[in-house]
């Protein structure tokens, strides 16, 4: 089980903020915490956040977890790995008015930028834009490999036009 920082708190003495993990042995009642929204409980799967990873093929990537349907006492957790440069990109965007935003978002390639701006950023104009901008990434290009022919019936079947050699 891990406990993750909704809003910026202190435990043991010790200031926590949005997204810390915060040890277990520093909080008394965690339920009581997530009741009131100062953290989430979260099933511990191995994910560790802020953390390069060797192992895994995220070699050189940041690991973010993105808290998703809370259930009681657990959440889904997604991790979306991000290299330092789609990282720097996320917290560009972020630091941007919405109209350029949406400008900026309109131009990223990569899903994951879209899925930590989607679940970070609270404004509803970036939201929307990283939703639309995801949509079109996800849309498979159109194959032009059509058939020359129609998909009529003819009157004839198949059946009756069985060559013998």
């Amino acid at each position: 089980m891990k406990l993750i920082a909704k809003k910026p708190c202190s435990f043991g003495g010790r200031q926590f903020y949005i997204g810390d993990s915060i040890p277990e042995e520093l909080v008394a009642e965690p339920s009581v915490q997530e009741h009131m929204g100062v953290l989430s409980v979260v099933a511990d799967e191995g994910i560790q956040e802020g953390i390069l990873l060797e192992e895994d093929g995220f070699a050189g990537k940041v690991i973010v977890p993105i808290v998703g349907k809370e259930d009681g006492d657990t959440a889904e957790v997604m991790a979306v790995p991000l290299t330092e440069g789609e990282v720097q990109s996320v917290f560009s965007i972020m630091q941007m008015g919405v109209p350029e935003a949406e400008k900026a978002i309109s131009a990223v390639s990569e899903e994951n930028i879209l899925i930590v701006l989607h679940a970070c950023d609270s404004r509803s104009g970036v939201k929307k834009a990283a939703q639309k901008r995801a949509d079109t990434l996800s849309i498979p290009e159109e194959k032009t490999n059509e058939s020359v022919g129609g998909n009529d019936f003819t009157e004839e079947s198949t059946d009756e036009h069985n060559i013998e050699k």
